[in-house]
């Protein structure tokens, strides 16, 4: 029983298959991840800005701020938005002047910074939430400090969005890819060699009258050269074996004949050899007879 073998289409396509695959992962991993980084940074300039601009409304010296001033409504809008997820405004003895949501409690990142007078930045685990410690300077002096937590998720949906529109592209093109492969390989190599293949099973069967032009590569165009080549050498030989062969007929035609007149002049001296004994035999008594 003749053994299972895929097509050489399906060899070329899988291992071309496997390359896009492999390519498209370490493309989205280093694409998603820089697009996850410049989004990242993009949200803590943003958060930057717009802490400063909340401390730069904060009263002076600190107090909490009237829900009736400019302040307080500025901070209402503030709350109004998706991504505002918290605000916390402690002075420098870590009373809390502004608080959302209302339990929110001071961590000891907020204390980092009212001791060093440093901002820190920092994201959640999960990427869920970034947060941004400022402190809150008059005259060079640490008088305060604020925390404005941000949600992360507007940015992580518009990534997961980007990442669902990159693998719809993907999979397009990958099909895209494959149909156009395979009519290519289907066209340049797999249909010239298909063309070689029923020319070897005319070969088999007897015929050398068939003559081979494909159109392809140079590696296809040199191999159905050198097809017709041997082609050529195969019917000069068969040729001269022909030649060969009707010499050989002839001689042995004649190998034949000149036996069988061996044989019929080995017949005649056996007659001859008969008579002459017959006459030797019937001589001598004729011989003795005559003489008496």
């Amino acid at each position: 029983m003749k053994p299972f073998r895929f097509s050489l289409t399906f060899y070329i396509l899988s291992a071309v298959s496997l390359l896009l695959v492999l390519t498209w992962l370490l493309l989205s991993l280093i694409s998603f991840k820089t697009a996850e980084n410049d989004l990242l940074a993009q949200k803590g300039e943003d958060t930057r800005l717009l802490l400063g601009a909340i401390v730069s409304v904060l009263p002076r010296p600190l107090a909490p701020p009237d829900p009736g001033s400019g302040v307080g409504r500025y901070l209402e809008q503030l709350r109004q938005d998706g991504s505002f997820d918290g605000l916390l405004v402690v002075d420098e003895t870590w009373r809390r002047l502004y608080a959302y949501p209302a339990n929110s409690a001071v961590d000891d990142s907020l204390l980092s910074v009212l001791n060093s007078g440093r901002s820190l930045f920092q994201i959640s685990p999960d990427h869920a939430t970034c947060r941004l410690y400022s402190a809150i300077l008059e005259q060079g002096k640490v008088i305060g400090a604020a925390r404005l937590t941000l949600s992360l998720r507007p940015a992580q949906e518009r990534l997961s969005s980007s990442r669902r529109l990159f693998i719809a592209y993907f999979a397009l093109d990958f099909l895209l890819l494959l149909v156009l492969g395979s009519y290519l390989l289907s066209r340049t190599v797999v249909s010239p060699f298909k063309k070689l293949l029923q020319a070897t099973r005319r070969i088999t069967a007897g015929d050398l009258g068939v003559s081979v032009n494909v159109a392809g590569s140079a590696e296809v165009a040199e191999l159905s050269e050198s097809f017709n080549s041997m082609l050529v050498a195969l019917r000069e030989k068969r040729v001269e074996v022909e030649e060969k062969v009707a010499a050989l007929t002839w001689a042995n035609k004649e190998l034949v004949e000149a036996r069988s007149e061996a044989v019929r002049s080995e017949k005649m001296a056996s007659v001859g050899l008969l008579a002459a004994g017959m006459a030797h035999e019937i001589g001598t008594p004729l011989a003795a007879i005559m003489g008496y």
